[in-house]
Parts: structure tokens; sequence; C-alpha cells
């Protein structure tokens, strides 16, 4: 694929194609999936240490099980 010779273009990729920029977003990038991971396992362990809750109706009916 060819991009433009542009001054603008040109400019652009030496600032991506930096060591320090493509460490910075690499480091981003690692750091963002870490916390979407932890978070995600915590939340999984919350659910999981649930204890079991009654069910509660907003109102009494017959056609729910266990109800008299």
């Amino acid at each position: 694929m060819t991009f433009p010779d542009t001054l603008l273009i040109e400019f652009l990729y030496w600032l991506i194609n930096t060591p320090g920029v493509g460490g910075a977003a690499v480091g981003f990038l690692a750091i963002s999936i870490t916390v979407s991971v932890t978070l995600v396992f915590r939340w999984i362990s919350k659910g999981a240490d649930v204890e079991d809750e009654p069910e509660t109706y907003a109102y009494p009916t017959p056609a729910l099980h266990h109800h008299d």
C-alpha cells in the first residue's frame, strides 16, 4: 500500500514510528488489558461469593412456584 508523500504524512509517520511513542502505546495497551482482565476476574469472583438470596416479588400471584 502506498501513501502520498506529503509533509503531513511523513511527519505523522516519523512521530508514530519513534521508540518513545511506540513504547508508550504498547505500555498503555498492556496496562489497559491487564486492568480489564483483573476487573473481569474480580467481577466473576464477587459473583461466585454471593450468598443465596430469597426470591422476592413485587406482588403475590398464584402463577409463581412455591406460592400459595
